[in-house]
């Protein structure tokens, strides 16, 4: 049962980020009723391709004869599904996924500590900021990261406790006179209009499909036996928190609502909660961040290294890296609209398009109708999630380079 608990715990470690910041923005888009539903079917969505996933890893364990203690990467079942094409596509989508994490925990930062400190400019946090985290990419083993990883976890529990509880606050005020409670009157049940923003939001939310085969192998052969059973009950109580965030974040402030939810904190006299919850949470994103570029300096490290010396090429890949998140989001300025980008695309092809084909293609002739339906379902969905998010994202990089 320990093994069981301490997967758990750390699945919903993995998913539990920065875009649950951002559901109570898209409740106000989605409505409170359309906004379960949604952040349902993705659920389903997301435990389905989870599942197929570590069915095509154990394949590819018994394809390549490997031993049950060796990982299994993404790129390795791409590779075998697919051949070498399959594998670069596969690193581009880890490549764009996980430089659209650290842009998005970046721009969180930068939006937080201008809230705290409103004479400075989002370029002027961005000139502070990324020197400090192109030195932090350098850290290779990432057991240095451990205690402030943990320090993380905590900000992250106290800073939602506080905003729970803020919401709260906000929406149940007691009347002096009649002990009364009222409720905001202006929250709209439904609003089509929203639902393409927070369906891309709510993939976005459970960012931890990538670290999927790591958690996996973890814990003894009883443990990983019991994977998927575990999965789904962790991402079921994952939704089930999201849901309760987003809809009383909404409920809290209405149509006020701002794109990350700790931008509506009032600021109080003395002991000032608002504050400790931004700078707790920009102290968990600014560790987290590293650990999102960690995986692509394993990747691309050897690979540049056949360009330049492999000194120089860690510098240069980590300067590129770290650039290219300031960049993004100097391009992107708007929270919401960035999650809405990167869950539409980055995180649909990842996590939605690449599992369901793999699946086809290495148990074809094995699979039942059903699970072919699921499979197609699922590249159908996720196709035309990511083409409507080409054309969101053309959109507003049309509109910021008018504005």
């Amino acid at each position: 049962m320990a093994g069981s608990s301490f997967v758990i715990i750390n699945i919903v470690m993995s998913y539990v980020g920065a875009g649950v910041l951002g559901l109570p923005y898209g409740f106000k888009h989605a409505g409170l009723l359309l906004g379960p539903i949604i952040l349902a079917l993705v659920c389903v969505c997301v435990v389905y391709s989870m599942h197929i996933l570590v069915d095509c890893k154990n394949r590819a364990r018994s394809m390549i004869l490997s031993e049950a203690d060796t990982p299994i990467t993404h790129s390795d079942i791409a590779h075998l599904a697919f051949g070498y094409v399959g594998e670069i596509i596969m690193q581009l989508a880890i490549l764009l996924s996980q430089l659209g994490f650290s842009s998005a925990y970046l721009l969180f930062i930068c939006d937080n500590l201008i809230s705290v400190i409103p004479s400075m400019t989002k370029l002027e946090w961005i000139a502070i900021l990324l020197p400090l985290l192109y030195l932090l990419t350098f850290v290779k083993n990432l057991e240095r990261f451990v205690v402030f990883s943990f320090l993380s976890q905590l900000a992250n529990l106290a800073a939602f406790l506080v905003i729970i509880g803020f919401d709260i606050a906000s929406i149940s005020k007691t009347n002096d006179n009649t002990n009364t409670v009222t409720i905001r009157n202006e929250i709209e049940p439904m609003s089509l209009s929203g639902v393409f923003m927070f369906y891309s939001i709510c993939i976005y939310s459970f960012e931890g499909s990538g670290l999927i085969l790591s958690l996996e192998n973890t814990g003894d052969i009883d443990t990983q036996a019991k994977f998927k059973r575990n999965f789904s009950k962790s991402v079921a109580a994952i939704t089930t928190f999201y849901a309760f965030f987003g809809a009383l974040g909404f409920l809290a402030f209405g149509e006020a609502t701002q794109q990350i939810i700790t931008l509506n904190l009032p600021h109080t006299s003395g002991f000032d909660f608002a504050l400790m919850v931004k700078l707790c949470l920009c102290f968990s994103l600014f560790f987290s961040y590293p650990l999102m570029l960690h995986p692509l300096s394993c990747i691309f490290d050897d690979k540049m290294a056949y360009c330049m010396p492999p000194l120089i090429a860690k510098f240069v890949l980590r300067l590129l890296l770290v650039s290219t998140t300031g960049l993004v989001i100097i391009l992107l300025p708007n929270f919401a609209d960035l999650l809405e980008i990167l869950g539409s695309i980055c995180c649909t092809i990842l996590a939605f398009i690449i599992p369901a084909l793999a699946h086809l293609k290495l148990f074809r002739g094995e699979m039942s109708k059903k699970e072919v339906v699921g499979d197609l379902v699922l590249v159908l969905v996720g196709g035309l999630t990511v083409v409507a998010g080409c054309l969101d994202t053309y959109r507003k990089l049309t509109l910021t380079s008018l504005a």
